[in-house]
């Protein structure tokens, strides 16, 4: 398949709105007496196994996958590694003026409605930081159906629409971007019409 990229479709209706949230700055809280250096805010950044950054590059990198956060056996688990997740995560949003790329990978076999919230809650997390200069989606999966991409509706409601969404579907060794105007995209936006959703 032809790769093709594909932004979010609501940067059709608001063209000023990237440019505007893009100058948007957020600004860390400094510790009472001592400023902070990037390299500090750097090193206070938690560590988690679903969380990277690279200060090099100041890329975000958040990996979702079906075996620690989406679906781990044990409920417990699954509720002490989700709050420990949006704990730092939060911490992240709150040092995004130092992030200007986020990679975000979903992969989750077989989607529950838990899952699909808690991936809402991520992207609009996500939606915080506001010194994007880019946002890329990494969809994997070993068959892509309509369930599969149904995950990816939230992005529709970023406010940042610079991101782009690419499917790594295993079964067929194949990694390509899913199109603007598309029949993926059509028929996400033609369900968040159904469902009246204006945000994330």
């Amino acid at each position: 398949m032809s790769s093709t990229k594909i932004t979010g479709s609501y940067k059709r209706n608001f063209p000023a709105l990237a440019q505007a949230v893009k100058t948007q700055t957020t600004k860390t809280v400094p510790v009472p007496g001592k400023t902070l250096t990037p390299e500090q805010h750097v090193a206070s950044m938690p560590a988690c196994s679903a969380l990277a950054f690279n200060p090099t590059t100041s890329t975000f990198t958040t990996t979702l996958s079906h075996l620690d956060l989406l679906s781990p056996k044990s409920s417990t688990t699954r509720t002490q590694l989700r709050r420990s997740f949006f704990s730092n995560l939060s911490i992240y949003a709150k040092h995004s003026s130092l992030i200007t790329a986020i990679h975000l990978v979903i992969q989750c076999p077989k989607p529950t409605k838990a899952d699909a919230s808690l991936i809402r809650s991520v992207v609009k997390e996500m939606d915080k930081f506001k010194n994007l200069d880019k946002m890329t989606v990494l969809r994997k999966t070993k068959t892509v159906d309509w369930k599969q991409v149904k995950l990816l509706m939230p992005l529709y409601g970023l406010s940042y629409t610079e991101w782009t969404v690419e499917i790594e579907e295993s079964e067929r060794s194949e990694r390509y971007e899913m199109r603007e105007g598309g029949s993926w995209d059509l028929r996400l936006l033609a369900l968040r019409s159904k469902l009246g959703l204006k945000g994330i």
